[in-house]
């Protein structure tokens, strides 16, 4: 009995798939950003902001950071983490 073979995708595909699913989801939440109002954790790290400090135990100090630096807007607070997850 002769092993079956199996055809694998070439990695270009492969690739290009990733990053086609990266990209809808990245419009996808930058299409929605806007459907609500602020989150909680949203105002608390731009409360966070205000008071900057690395020993923060829940998190880092780059996400009061970033708060900081992209004010206090909702577009701004969620863009940058939109692609990110794409």
């Amino acid at each position: 009995m002769a092993p079956e073979t199996t055809e694998r995708p070439s990695p270009t595909a492969m690739t290009w798939s990733v990053a086609a699913v990266g990209a809808a989801l990245t419009v996808l939440l930058l299409a929605v950003r806007d459907g609500y109002g602020y989150h909680p954790d949203e105002l608390y790290f731009l409360q966070a902001s205000r008071h900057l400090a690395v020993g923060y135990v829940d998190q880092g100090p780059l996400t009061p950071l970033f708060a900081l630096v992209r004010g206090n807007s909702l577009v701004g607070l969620r863009v940058l983490p939109a692609v990110f997850a794409g």
